[in-house]
């Protein structure tokens, strides 16, 4: 079985990096129980978290204004859910722009919305961005840290770093195949490839 620690010992931060512009939350969770085992680094994996945070969100608040005149994109903002989003909570942008970091179902949709809204330039939207995530990183990695403190507590500490990967892992596959298989049925019957606003 292959050693992983030496490869996350030297690359472990664009592995991270990569990771959370995929699968956010799963990704700095775990890279905050590998911090507190010492496979990571402190401060260069929450630099890679908050970057990867922050590089998906300003990703696709640009594709949003790249294709905010098609009809694909027009559609998918004229739902209902979309309409409430732009009643409630347009007229506060930065507000919106800061608070969907923290809620997983608003990531791939507030974005675009607020690109295509125009209340909101891509330099203050990517300002605000950044000071969200690095906030949004300390969190989760200081969340990942106690857990892997618990997990210590209840069963010792897990030799393989395998066993802690399988958890980002599922979530990184889980997400590429729930984006595909989105892409693949909104394609087949004619729909917005871009997902509804959810609130949780």
């Amino acid at each position: 079985m292959i050693d992983l620690d030496p490869i996350l010992a030297e690359h472990g931060a664009w592995l991270v990096f990569l990771g959370t512009t995929l699968s956010g939350d799963t990704v700095a969770l775990a890279a905050g129980v590998l911090e507190q085992r010492g496979t990571l680094r402190l401060w260069p994996t929450l630099a890679a978290v908050a970057a990867g945070g922050w590089v998906s969100d300003v990703g696709l608040f640009v594709m949003g204004k790249q294709f905010r005149r098609s009809r694909r994109v027009a559609r998918a903002l004229d739902q209902p859910s979309a309409q409430r989003l732009n009643d409630r909570f347009m007229s506060r942008p930065v507000l919106l722009a800061v608070a969907s970091r923290f809620v997983p179902g608003s990531r791939t949709f507030v974005p675009v919305a607020l690109a295509t809204s125009g209340n909101i330039t891509l330099s203050l939207y990517a300002g605000v961005s950044a000071l969200a995530s690095i906030v949004w990183a300390y969190l989760l990695i200081a969340l990942g840290h106690n857990i892997g403190e618990w997990i210590v507590d209840v069963w010792g500490r897990i030799r393989e770093t395998e066993t802690i990967l399988t958890f980002p892992a599922l979530g990184i596959l889980i997400s590429v195949a729930t984006l595909i298989w989105r892409l693949w049925r909104r394609k087949k019957h004619g729909a917005s490839i871009v997902p509804r606003f959810r609130r949780y």
